[in-house]
C-alpha cells in the first residue's frame, strides 16, 4: 500500500503529461500530492479489515460506506465527474464504469488473503459498487491478482506471466487463462510448490 500511495503522489504532477516518457524526471517535486486513488486505496482498506469474514453484500456495504465516507472527507482530490455524483447521491448505484479506477484502489486486497480465489472474489466485490462493468471487473482483479504473489510467494516460485494473462470474467468469479483455479497459489506449468514455512516462516496450515 506504501508504494502505492508514494507512486500516486510522484506520478500526480505526471497524469496528464502527454509529451516524451522518460525516466528522466524529478522524483518529489512541490506539486507531488496523493490524489483520489489514495484516498480511495485506504478506504477500501479500511473497509475490508472491518468486513472481515463477513458476507458478500455485507463486503459491498462496508466498501460502499468507507469509500463515500473518506471521499467526503477530501473533496478535492481529482475525482471523476460520475465519481463525483456517485459520492454525493442519496441513492447510490453503480454507474457501469469500465475505467482504471477500479484498479488503482485494490493493493491492500493483493496480499489481505492467503488464497488466489478469495483474493479474487474479494476484488471483484471491491470493484462493483461503482465499475460493474466486465472490464472494470476484469482489471481490478488482474492488479489484485499481480499483487497476491508478490506478497505470498517466494520469487523463484512466482507465475512468470501475471501481466500477460487474459481474464475472462463470470459473475464474482474470474478465471486467468493458464491458472490452476484449486490450488491456493497461482502456479503454472512446471514451476515447483514452494516451502512456505522454510521460506518465508508462515505456517504451512494457511495454504491448503
Amino acid at each position: 500500500m506504501l508504494g502505492a500511495i508514494i507512486g500516486d503522489m510522484v506520478g500526480a504532477p505526471y497524469e496528464f503529461d502527454r509529451g516524451n516518457k522518460t525516466k528522466d524526471f524529478p522524483f518529489w517535486v512541490r506539486k507531488s500530492q496523493f490524489s483520489d486513488d489514495t484516498v480511495m486505496t485506504v478506504a477500501v482498506a479500511q473497509a475490508l479489515m472491518k468486513a472481515d469474514g463477513a458476507k458478500n453484500n455485507e463486503i459491498l456495504l462496508a466498501v460502499q460506506e468507507s469509500m463515500r465516507k473518506w471521499g467526503r472527507k477530501y473533496p478535492y482530490s481529482g475525482y471523476g465527474v460520475l465519481f463525483s455524483r456517485w459520492l454525493h447521491s442519496a441513492d447510490p448505484k453503480p454507474y457501469g464504469s469500465f475505467g482504471n479506477g477500479s484498479a488503482m484502489r485494490v493493493s491492500s486486497v493483493g496480499f489481505m488473503y492467503d488464497t488466489i480465489e478469495r483474493t479474487r472474489r474479494v476484488v471483484a466485490l471491491t470493484a462493483m459498487v461503482t465499475h460493474n462493468h466486465p472490464e472494470g471487473i476484469k482489471g481490478a482483479e488482474a492488479t489484485a491478482s499481480a499483487i497476491f504473489p508478490c506478497y505470498w510467494t517466494p520469487f523463484a516460485a512466482r507465475p512468470r506471466q501475471i501481466s500477460g494473462c487474459s481474464f475472462r470474467t463470470t459473475a464474482l468469479r474470474t478465471e486467468p487463462s493458464g491458472w490452476s483455479g484449486k490450488s491456493a497459489l497461482p502456479t503454472r506449468g512446471s514451476h515447483p510448490a514452494p516451502n512456505r514455512e522454510k521460506s518465508w516462516g508462515l505456517p504451512a496450515t494457511l495454504f491448503p
